[in-house]
């Protein structure tokens, strides 16, 4: 383990030389090999957050060395998808002077949700212009529903049960 920690310090320090912005994906939760907030401790980054309150995407880092930022995205694919959309794009977009990234509506939503509170919930979901409706499939591993999705449903922390027709706000993803 040692060593897996020893070629991610290395190749985190390489990056940050030549990089504004660091993107690294898996290895950023609690388990025995998840090394990326080590290796970033290890280069001098300073973490500002690790952990959001969400599904998918909660085991997700963020530092900073100087003006470098470095982002540690969740190992799930449906995870990394979703943190990159609500984060990384952000941050591209400031970096970059440029608008690309989510709009967010308010729509009814298509069938009730129900869910337990702590996390806030970003559902797969599609958008018809009118209305939105989560997909089946939301497992951060499942990328079935991502495929067909144009959009992320999202349920606050608190809430636990969102009724048929109740407004939510809906991010719509990039075409």
């Amino acid at each position: 383990m040692q060593d897996e920690l020893s070629t991610l310090t290395l190749a985190l320090q390489q990056a940050l030389q030549t990089c504004d912005l660091i993107l690294l994906t898996g290895g950023v939760s609690v388990g025995t090999y998840d090394f990326v907030p080590q290796a970033a401790q290890n280069c001098g980054v300073l973490p500002l957050f690790h952990k959001v309150s969400q599904r998918p995407g909660k085991p997700f880092y963020f530092g900073k060395r100087g003006e470098k930022i470095v982002f540690g995205l969740p190992g799930n694919p449906s995870s990394v998808l979703t943190c990159f959309y609500l984060y990384v794009v952000p941050a591209l977009e400031k970096l970059g002077q440029k608008n690309f990234g989510l709009q967010t509506v308010q729509a009814p939503l298509s069938k009730s949700y129900q869910k337990t509170a702590g996390l806030t919930h970003f559902l797969k979901g599609t958008y018809d212009g009118y209305t939105a409706t989560q997909l089946s499939g939301q497992e951060s591993y499942r990328m079935h529903s991502f495929a067909r999705a144009n959009c992320f449903i999202e349920i606050g922390e608190a809430v636990t049960s969102v009724e048929e027709g109740t407004l939510v706000t809906v991010h719509l993803l990039p075409k």
